[in-house]
């Protein structure tokens, strides 16, 4: 919802398309299957669909099963970042800048970078999961476990997706 009261709808890269999550084993279509009636207890619109075919995902792989989720949307990560960052004084964003450093005390946290020393009463820390080599206290609780990117060539003719899809646990997507 703060995404689209913050206008994120107006963007031109964002759709409404269903997500879908396409079983990769026997043992996690029966895991769908269990959630669907979980979501559906709850109160969301889920919809098991049997074989579809209907775009060029479900045709190639030919899923017996999927579970399609109502209510998402998809949109362009650089779209949705650049419409944030139009919302704030210019020289508030510091890019290709170095954290050196954070340091708290009890009133507040000092944020050393290799531009300027930021002094707040709170820091959001948003990093990798190399997150160890900043706060190496933090290394029990965040550690890598897998890299993911997804590269496309716009401009080429691409199949158009019916959904938003998950397979594998969500390892893929």
């Amino acid at each position: 919802e703060g995404l689209r009261a913050a206008g994120v709808e107006q963007t031109r890269g964002y759709a409404l398309r269903p997500s879908c999550l396409v079983p990769a084993s026997d043992g996690e279509r029966e895991d769908l299957l269990a959630s669907h009636e979980l979501l559906k207890a709850d109160g969301f619109d889920t919809r098991l669909l049997e074989s579809p075919r209907d775009d060029a995902l479900t045709k190639a792989l030919a899923p017996d099963i999927v579970l399609e989720q109502h209510g998402d949307a998809v949109c362009n990560p650089r779209e949705v970042c650049s419409m944030l960052a139009s919302r704030v004084p210019a020289d508030s964003i510091f890019e290709s800048t170095q954290l050196e450093g954070i340091d708290a005390d009890p009133s507040s946290v000092t944020v050393t970078t290799s531009g300027p020393v930021f002094r707040a009463r709170h820091v959001l820390l948003a990093t990798n999961a190399y997150t160890h080599a900043l706060l190496p206290q933090l290394a029990p609780l965040v550690q890598p476990n897998r890299a993911q990117m997804l590269a496309i060539d716009a401009r080429s003719s691409a199949p158009e997706l019916a959904r938003a899809y998950y397979m594998d646990r969500g390892s893929e997507y």
